[in-house]
């Protein structure tokens, strides 16, 4: 089952599981293991978990895959928001959270949705938003 039926939604282009998003950041390549939509009925928003496998190549420090993890964000989330979530609900959206699976555990950032976008906002480390929104922006080779 693709992720835009379980939103009920064909209007997105489907995202089913082994799917391959490509990362300027070490040249990295991640599959889709699976989206969890989270409604949060305490404040009525949605938070978007995006689990993914260990990127290839593996990143050489935690810094770099930081910086993965915001590339993927910034790149990435509002195709995945278009497929996961119905189109009435994307004004919910609160929070984009990728996680790689590395090692048999699940590693991660939360990134605060504002506007329909992810933003590198604190507590992101603030040494590494400049480096993100670089890979975020370059061509894919």
């Amino acid at each position: 089952m693709t992720l835009a039926m379980l939103a009920g939604t064909a209007a997105a282009a489907p995202l089913q599981a082994g799917d391959q998003f490509r990362l300027d950041t070490g040249r990295a390549t991640v599959k889709l293991h699976h989206v969890e939509v989270n409604r949060v009925t305490s404040d009525n928003t949605i938070d978007l978990v995006t689990v993914l496998s260990a990127p290839v190549p593996t990143p050489a420090s935690q810094e770099d895959m930081f910086v993965q993890l915001a590339e993927f964000c910034l790149r990435y989330q509002d195709d995945i928001v278009k497929a996961a979530v119905p189109r009435n609900e994307h004004s919910k959206m609160n929070l984009f959270v990728p996680l790689f699976q590395v090692s048999g555990q699940q590693v991660g950032f939360a990134f605060q949705v504002a506007k329909g976008k992810c933003t590198l906002e604190a507590p992101f480390p603030s040494k590494l938003a400049a480096e993100a929104r670089k890979h975020a922006k370059a061509a894919l080779h």
